[in-house]
């Protein structure tokens, strides 16, 4: 995979070694193993290249004189073969074409539609010197970034933002709604960036950029489809372990060692069994990673999630490292990591991880990240209202009944649900958005929220709302997008990159064409998938109810030992910044930190604080001092 970045003066100016290298000194955290930059005239395109699969031409960037076109690519294709066939690629040539070249004839032949025949995650910009256009796209799930501006003539562009932060042509100026919006969570501005004038392209979106124009169009979305008609519950579990074996595969192709999460959840445990049995093959196994402390630390209590990692890594034979990060620790794990390219939402315990990640050589991380939503778990709020309109108020009934029995819900519960999705959502937004407000907006600046709450009652006025409009929305409300960007952000600082199974497209498109009965069964959420993990997952895996780690939460809890000193340290060090005041309430913060008994909110919206304050200091306050 690749970093990207490039200019394209629009106006015709020559580009200068000066502004190449300013692109380039934004990058210096990111470990690469070829850089290579291709310029000529008003354009320049570049790449910092770490490979994943050893390829003797694959520098992310080619140059075809033939056709004049230029191409710089950050790519994982899963399809080579069927785009060498319709290419018309002989097999034994395949080889010699590295991803980016691959992509650079198939946009060659596709033009504009080219993405629409790509599978894989990918972000490119093709420059045509010919008919002076650039082209660039996203991948369908928005896993690889891309971010840009157009000003005063310049066109630039980069996977990641410090670049074009530091090359700006005016000084970049905070996007209030945008930065606010992240602490209660929402994500809806996905064309946006926590600076003005920094955009983001969409996933499933491509950009066309000439003197006369910059358009931005949507190649794919996702839809609910075609129901897919299968005989029985077998048949559907095999179709979903196929497509799904499938996902895992493709993405365990590397030349250095796989790393995977491995939470005890069904989606890491699934992948991580499923990437080891493939490694097999090759004489590899995966080093899994847990966040969870190591088994010897913390008594054992019910729900402890190590018994069921320990279960997993007995069963396939897998090495696996937990984490050893003391509560001790974490204001000083918040001061030197958290903030170092503003993302708050880095895991104190995925950070915890970075040295042994380096130590292994792993050049790729698997996570299950996206799974409860995209295979149903959020969706039974949905589930029973979709029952009803579809199978009758007998098979409602039953179903309830059978939750019921199950444990998993309340009857007065599943119908409080199935009522709530009928009911217009414009008059339950105020509704909604106050509990985050109580979770994060105590020590949040008041106007800065009553600001965004009008903007948020303006989202979704459906009055009915099935599963699979649930789990389309899900993909394209932008948190997804902002969870992908932050690890794609962090993996680049580190060397590896993050792979989402779950996210595949082929996954999403066959979750989205099943029936809805076969997502939640028989008082079973995930009964889909749980089905199709048969004889992979192990039983006390595959049919566990609970997701709660009581080990993991364990760690957070012995937080309130936390010396408040060091707490204490960090906000006189941000209350120093006109930042800080700008958009927090210091009254607030003070109570909250110091008298909070829930030590996951202290440390939640203490790392948020932080991060947020120094990221916003170091990209306006001193950007525009300077």
């Amino acid at each position: 995979m690749s970093v990207i970045y490039g200019i394209f003066h629009i106006n015709g100016q020559q580009v200068e070694d000066r502004e190449t290298t300013l692109l380039l000194d934004s990058l210096s955290k990111v470990k690469y193993d070829h850089s290579t930059l291709l310029k000529k005239e008003n354009v320049a395109l570049g790449t910092l290249c770490r490979e994943i699969v050893r390829h003797p031409s694959e520098r992310g960037a080619f140059y075809d004189s033939v056709s004049g076109m230029t191409i710089c690519a950050d790519v994982r294709l899963d399809n080579r073969e069927e785009l060498a066939e319709k290419l018309s690629i002989a097999k034994d040539e395949l080889s010699d074409y590295a991803d980016s070249l691959l992509l650079l004839t198939a946009y060659q032949k596709w033009g504009e539609s080219s993405p629409e025949y790509l599978l894989g995650d990918f972000t490119f910009v093709v420059y045509d010197e010919k008919s002076k256009r650039m082209f660039c796209a996203r991948d369908h799930m928005g896993i690889r970034p891309f971010y840009y501006y157009s000003l005063k003539g310049t066109f630039s562009f980069s996977t990641l933002r410090p670049p074009l932060m530091s090359s700006c042509p005016v000084a970049p100026t905070p996007n209030d709604i945008f930065i606010v919006e992240a602490f209660v969570k929402s994500h809806e501005r996905v064309s946006e960036t926590v600076a003005n004038e920094i955009l983001r392209l969409p996933p499933g979106h491509f950009m066309t950029v000439d003197e006369n124009s910059c358009n931005v169009n949507c190649y794919w979305k996702p839809e609910p489809g075609k129901t897919l008609k299968l005989s029985g519950d077998k048949e559907y579990a095999e179709a979903l372990r196929e497509v799904f074996t499938k996902s895992v595969r493709s993405r365990v192709k590397c030349d250095w060692r796989v790393g995977s999460h491995l939470s005890s959840g069904l989606d890491s445990t699934a992948i991580t069994i499923l990437a080891a049995r493939e490694l097999r093959k090759e004489g590899k196994r995966p080093l899994a990673f847990s966040w969870s402390p190591r088994p010897e630390t913390f008594d054992r209590a019910l729900g402890d999630e190590r018994d069921l990692i320990l279960e997993v890594i007995r069963q396939e034979n897998l090495e696996c490292l937990f984490s050893d990060l003391k509560p001790q620790e974490i204001p000083r794990f918040i001061k030197e990591h958290i903030y170092a390219w503003g993302d708050y939402s880095r895991n104190l315990f995925e950070i915890n991880h970075f040295p042994a990640i380096a130590d292994n050589n792993c050049r790729i991380m698997l996570s299950g990240w996206g799974g409860d939503a995209l295979t149903s778990y959020d969706c039974v709020n949905y589930y029973f209202s979709d029952i009803l309109m579809k199978k009758g108020i007998f098979y409602l009934i039953a179903e309830m009944v059978r939750h019921r029995m199950s444990g998993s819900y309340t009857i007065k519960k599943a119908f409080k649900n199935m009522v709530y999705s009928f009911l217009p959502h414009s008059s339950f937004s105020r509704w909604l958005f106050k509990p985050r407000h109580r979770l994060f907006g105590p020590h949040v600046n008041r106007n800065l929220l009553e600001m965004v709450s009008p903007e948020s009652q303006k989202r979704n006025r459906r009055r009915f709302y099935s599963v699979k409009e649930y789990q389309c929305d899900y993909i394209l409300d932008g948190g997804l997008q902002s969870r992908t960007e932050a690890c794609a952000e962090m993996g680049e600082e580190h060397g590896y990159n993050y792979l989402f199974p779950v996210l595949d497209k082929r996954v999403i498109e066959f979750m989205l064409s099943v029936p809805v009965e076969q997502l939640s069964r028989h008082g079973w959420r995930r009964y889909l998938f749980r089905n199709a993990m048969e004889g992979v997952l192990p039983p006390s895996v595959q049919w566990n109810k609970s997701k709660y780690e009581s080990a993991y939460t364990s760690t957070i809890l012995a937080g309130r030992s936390v010396d408040q000193d060091h707490v204490d340290e960090l906000i006189q060090e941000i209350n120093k910044l006109p930042v800080y005041q700008q958009y927090f309430d210091p009254k607030g913060v003070e109570e909250l930190l110091t008298q909070s008994e829930d030590a996951q909110e202290k440390i939640k919206a203490l790392r948020k604080i932080y991060a947020f304050t120094k990221f916003l200091d170091n990209s306006f306050c001193k950007k525009n001092n300077h």
